[in-house]
């Protein structure tokens, strides 16, 4: 059974060989699944970790904050807002150019982990959608990360308020933070992160602790990821910086989320928060 959330609407387009290959593989994608979209026609979905990898085979060198970013603008500009695209004859040359765009200097001004590898362009999103035409109706960020003043939404993320991301002519990121769990003292401690683009969202009764499952796509690899959530009921999160000074201790004060899926990185994954945004 397929839900169809701010997603489905079958797109009369040509349909190139590779696209083909791409519905063939419908089948194991869909199988068995309660799935809510996050947009547009099925080829462009199951196309964007392809985009990504090739945009990123072109620049290598840009963190993931502006790469998932600029993947959810190419998601956007498919649904009616063409101008968020700056090359509309080649998706993964404007990827590029968005991501470029969204990790300069005065897009990152006072960016969310600013100085960090996880560091995130709000005010360059809401620059760029501007800069394009459009109007950036809603710009959040949720989760236990710092954030500029009038960004927002809370200090934990919440897992309704991450769905309610996936509607139409919106965009989302999340960002999981990798840490090394000390079960003696019952901490967690960061050693990294890393944004991934939301496509979708799947509803199942069979996860524990909470029964909604991320599908995303990684701008680092290309990957498309199911993101399996486990609640954890306690526990602190710390950081440290290179010199091994305690910078940040983070008492939770909703669930935290434990991810399992097949992106890299090692030690624990936690979901430490996502940035929504809309256009209009």
């Amino acid at each position: 059974m397929i839900i169809c959330g701010r997603y489905l609407s079958f797109e009369r387009c040509f349909i190139s060989t590779r696209a083909r290959a791409l519905g063939n593989s419908l089948k194991s994608f869909l199988r068995g699944k309660l799935v809510s979209f996050a947009c547009l026609g099925l080829i462009t979905l199951l196309a964007l970790p392809f985009v990504l990898e090739r945009a990123r085979a072109a620049d290598d060198y840009i963190a993931s904050g502006p790469r998932a970013a600029a993947g959810s603008l190419y998601l956007i500009a498919k649904q009616g807002f063409p101008n968020l695209c700056p090359d509309k004859k080649n998706d993964a040359k404007s990827i590029t150019d968005i991501a470029k765009i969204l990790s300069s200097p005065r897009a990152m001004l006072g960016a969310l982990d600013s100085g960090t590898s996880t560091a995130f362009p709000l005010f360059g999103i809401e620059r760029y959608i501007i800069s394009r035409g459009y109007v950036c109706g809603s710009l959040k960020f949720q989760g236990y990360r710092p954030c500029q003043e009038g960004y927002s939404a809370g200090t934990s993320p919440r897992m309704n308020w991450i769905l309610a991301g996936t509607r139409q002519k919106t965009g989302e990121c999340v960002l999981v933070g990798w840490y090394d769990h000390d079960s003696k003292e019952n901490l967690y401690r960061r050693r990294g992160g890393q944004w991934l683009t939301v496509m979708g969202y799947q509803l199942t009764q069979t996860t524990k602790g909470c029964p909604t499952v991320l599908i995303v796509a990684d701008p680092a690899s290309g990957q498309r990821s199911w993101l399996y959530f486990e609640e954890i009921k306690n526990g602190k999160l710390v950081e440290y910086d290179s010199h091994g000074r305690l910078t940040r201790t983070t008492y939770p004060q909703g669930p935290v989320y434990r991810v399992k899926s097949s992106i890299g990185g090692q030690g624990t994954a936690i979901l430490e928060g996502a940035a929504i945004f809309q256009v209009k």
